[in-house]
């Protein structure tokens, strides 16, 4: 899988420094691409960090809208729909991606449908019924 998932937290927000300031103003090149850092966050062992921490940092994500714009979050969701077994914060990096970018309702009901063949677990379920509630209002 990714080897990146195995590094500690506090390596995430070196790479958060350099993904979000940019190359240029530090002289240095991040190690990933602003895809393979939320990819990675999703690939974090939740038993060697608190899965609130990793939620965090997802979340930080989140707020740089320059940086994780559409396409990037559309990329994002779609290497994560085909990891096997699919990452504990997909749903609600999609309910995130879907709040920030509403443009993207049509492409999250791609996803849905999708998990829909992958049979979705319960827990997932509940995300899942609000992601169609909202799409379709």
């Amino acid at each position: 899988m990714y080897f990146y998932a195995s590094l500690p937290v506090f390596h995430y927000i070196n790479i958060f420094i350099i993904v979000f300031q940019g190359e240029a103003s530090v002289g240095y090149t991040s190690p990933l691409s602003p895809t393979e850092l939320l990819i990675a966050l999703h690939n974090i062992d939740s038993t060697k960090c608190d899965m609130k921490t990793i939620m965090k940092a997802t979340s930080m994500c989140f707020m740089e809208k320059g940086v994780y714009t559409q396409e990037v979050l559309a990329v994002v969701m779609q290497q994560l729909m085909d990891q096997n077994p699919l990452p504990t914060l997909l749903m609600r990096t999609v309910l995130q991606s879907l709040s920030l970018y509403p443009r993207l309702s049509g492409f999250v009901m791609n996803i849905l449908q999708r998990l829909i063949v992958k049979q979705v677990n319960y827990l997932n379920f509940i995300t899942f019924y609000w992601l169609c509630v909202i799409i379709h209002h």
